[in-house]
């Protein structure tokens, strides 16, 4: 992702299988006038953090018991030339891995 001028974007990360007990959300090089991240999936919202240049920075996240899925998106603000990568894992008992990569 890369940011022409100061602002927010709302991205989609990927669906979160039902039954799913954790989620993995890892962010390269958000540093550039970065402000926050939240993710959400439209039934509970969770505070992210940034990393700083040139570094990586996990948000994990262990969903209750019987989590009924959802699609995830992360609220990102940031600053003129911010330029970032990120990806999302989830995981449970019944489910694969399975991954997200969001390339731009």
């Amino acid at each position: 992702m890369n940011f022409n001028a100061d602002g927010q974007a709302q991205i989609t990360l990927g669906y979160v299988p039902a039954n799913a007990t954790y989620v993995s959300i890892n962010k390269f090089d958000t540093d550039v006038g970065s402000k926050s991240v939240t993710y959400s999936d439209k039934t509970s919202t969770w505070v992210g953090t940034l990393s700083g240049n040139d570094e990586s920075k996990e948000d994990d996240y262990t969903l209750p018991s019987g989590y009924p899925g959802g699609i995830w998106t992360a609220t990102y603000t940031a600053g003129l030339g911010d330029t970032s990568v990120w990806d999302m894992s989830s995981s449970g008992a019944s489910l694969s891995q399975g991954y997200v990569y969001l390339v731009h």
